[in-house]
C-alpha cells in the first residue's frame, strides 16, 4: 500500500460496489465520503472492475481528490493507500407468492431472477401444499425480500388477498434480525393493492409497483426488477 494520509476501501457486492475514503487525522481515520455503482459482473461487461472504476470516479468528484491516473486505462494513483473486499453473496433472498403455479408465480420467479435474487420458495394457490405447511415452510425461511404477485388486471383479488393473509400469519422472519420492517414488494392486481397494503404495512415496508403479468398475452417485469434491485443497494 501507498504511504499516504488517505485510504481508500472498496467492497464489491453482489448487486452494488461501494468506493469509501477515509483521511487520517492524528492516530484515527475520518469518513470523508462514499459512493456506489452497480457490480459489473454480467453482460454486457462481466468484468467487475467496469463498476468499481466507476465508483472511485463519483469518489474523485465529491471529494475533489485524485484517486486514478490514466484515461484509457485507468490505474490506482498513488494518492491513497488501497483495500477491496467482496460481500457478494449471490443477490438477496427472495419468497415469491403468486396465484397460479404456471402463471402469475412463474413470471415473479423470473423478475425475482432477473433481478439478481435468489429464490427460497415460490408460494401459489395450486402448489398442492395446505396454507398450514405454507405457513410452516415460511417459518424456515430467512428471506430479505417478499414478492407478492397475482390476479390479471381486472381479475382475482379474493385469492391475492388470501395469499397475503398467509404470509401476514406466518411473519417470516429477516435474516439478520432489525428494527426495520421486512421489504415487500406487491406487484398483483392493481384491483387489491389498496388492501394488500393496508392489510400488511403494519409488518412490512410494502412497495406497490405495477402488475407483472396484466394479462395471460403480457408480462410487465422491469417495475418489479427496478424495486427489488433498490433493496439490493441498501445490503451488498
Amino acid at each position: 500500500m501507498a504511504n499516504t494520509d488517505k485510504l481508500l476501501i472498496a467492497d464489491i457486492g453482489s448487486t452494488t460496489t461501494k468506493a469509501i475514503l477515509f483521511e487520517r487525522q492524528g492516530d484515527r481515520y475520518r469518513l470523508l465520503d462514499t459512493q456506489s455503482a452497480s457490480t459489473t459482473v454480467e453482460k454486457p461487461h462481466e468484468d467487475v472492475t467496469h463498476g468499481l472504476l466507476e465508483s472511485i470516479r463519483k469518489l474523485e468528484k465529491s471529494t475533489s481528490t485524485s484517486l486514478l491516473s490514466g484515461d484509457d486505462t485507468p490505474d490506482l494513483s498513488d494518492s491513497a493507500s488501497f483495500l477491496a473486499t467482496s460481500s457478494a453473496g449471490g443477490g438477496l433472498q427472495i419468497l415469491v407468492s403468486g396465484l397460479s403455479e404456471f402463471v402469475t408465480a412463474r413470471t415473479a420467479r423470473r423478475a425475482a431472477s432477473i433481478a439478481g435474487g435468489i429464490i427460497l420458495d415460490v408460494l401459489a394457490v395450486d402448489d398442492d401444499r395446505t396454507v398450514h405447511q405454507k405457513i410452516n415452510a415460511m417459518n424456515d425461511l430467512r428471506p430479505d425480500v417478499i414478492l407478492i404477485s397475482g390476479g390479471l388486471e381486472g381479475g382475482d383479488t379474493v385469492n391475492v388477498l388470501r395469499n397475503a393473509s398467509v404470509i401476514l400469519a406466518a411473519a417470516p422472519k429477516p435474516k439478520f434480525m432489525s428494527r426495520k420492517a421486512m421489504p415487500l414488494v406487491y406487484a398483483g392486481n392493481s384491483d387489491a393493492a389498496q388492501q394488500v397494503r393496508q392489510l400488511l404495512e403494519k409488518e412490512f415496508e410494502v412497495t406497490v409497483v405495477d402488475n407483472l403479468r396484466p394479462s395471460m398475452d403480457e408480462e410487465n417485469i422491469e417495475p418489479t426488477r427496478k424495486a427489488i434491485r433498490s433493496f439490493s443497494s441498501r445490503t451488498s
